[in-house]
């Protein structure tokens, strides 16, 4: 049985129709699809893998939406153009992994994958400016974007919670 392009193939939402990740998490869908459009004009891939292939499907599918397209708009107009140093599509290029994105890697779901990620954190550098540096920083910057992108969804769910709990006339915990 072959890969389903209206499945994503990569991450976290590996498995999960196009529609579910519009739906489910509209957010992250724009966010990744502004970071691929940006690579897509840089034409920094010269041999795209299945990865690369499965995002393209998942572009076709979100420029459907009138709306998906202004959002991705918004997101590159607001965010400043990447650096390739530290975009995710770039491979890791050395190890077991050499052949996936730094993105595939991060967020992939698999044990092998997760413990692998946190090696390398603790590995140290010995040639600063290295493949080895550039992934550490590139990790590290994207997990400390995702604790801060917990932190205001806590901050959200809280107010929501309070808001809620204020109509209902009852007062509960969320944490």
């Amino acid at each position: 049985m072959g890969a389903q392009p209206e499945r994503l193939q990569f991450g976290k939402y590996c498995g999960k129709p196009f529609i579910w990740l519009v739906e489910k998490n509209v957010g992250w869908a724009v966010s990744l699809m502004a970071d691929h459009e940006a690579v897509q004009e840089k034409s920094c891939l010269t041999s795209p893998d299945a990865q690369w292939d499965n995002k393209e499907a998942l572009y076709r599918y979100v420029n459907m939406f009138p709306e998906m397209r202004k959002a991705i708009k918004a997101r590159r107009d607001k965010r400043p153009q990447p650096n390739l140093s530290t975009t995710g599509d770039i491979l890791v290029g050395f190890g077991p992994y050499s052949n996936l994105s730094r993105q595939a890697l991060l967020l992939s779901t698999e044990k092998e994958h997760e413990s692998y990620v946190k090696r390398m954190l603790r590995h140290p550098v010995t040639n600063p400016g290295g493949k080895l540096d550039i992934l550490k920083k590139y990790l590290i910057k994207m997990q400390a974007e995702q604790t801060a992108e917990d932190q205001a969804m806590i901050m959200v769910a809280e107010k929501v919670e309070k808001s809620y709990n204020m109509e209902r006339g009852t007062v509960y915990h969320l944490f």
